[in-house]
């Protein structure tokens, strides 16, 4: 894992084949816990951050389409500061990738960012993202309980 953080954070990026893994992985760890997301489910994940403090996540598609479908990852109270995580994902269903597409600081994210920018985004602010996404994920599979089953979006 170390190279992968250096890799991450040297001028020159990171390699295309380490990002569309991470994006492989992300969709692999969706479809465990919220199976049949595509057909429009949502799931609240609770997660024991520390003694008597509750965590809870949630997961919600936004938008279906054929080889597409948009979710939210929402949590519930903020860690410090007011912020509140809050990344919105698009998962691709036909290669099986799921990516951060937008965040609460910033509602469509591009690939790359110059440096300095105004907004002080990273230059890889989306494979950051890409990268929590996978964390939050991973956190909610081992650590995670389900707070409500499956619930179907109402038309």
């Amino acid at each position: 894992m170390p190279a992968v953080q250096a890799l991450s954070s040297s001028t020159r990026g990171y390699p295309l084949q380490i990002h569309h893994a991470e994006c492989e992985v992300n969709f692999q760890r969706l479809a465990r816990l919220l199976p049949g997301f595509a057909e429009g489910h949502s799931r609240r994940i609770g997660l024991r951050m520390a003694p008597g403090h509750e965590e809870t996540v949630e997961l919600r598609v936004l938008e279906r389409s054929p080889y597409t479908a948009e979710l939210e990852l929402r949590q519930s109270r903020p860690l410090r500061r007011g912020v509140r995580t809050q990344l919105r994902v698009r998962a691709y269903l036909d290669v099986r990738m799921a990516e951060v597409v937008g965040c609460e600081r910033s509602p469509r994210l591009l690939p790359r960012y110059p440096y300095p920018n105004d907004k002080g985004l990273a230059r890889d602010e989306k494979w950051q993202l890409d990268c929590l996404l996978g964390e939050w994920l991973a956190c909610c599979l081992a650590e995670g309980h389900v707070l409500a089953p499956p619930l179907a979006l109402r038309a």
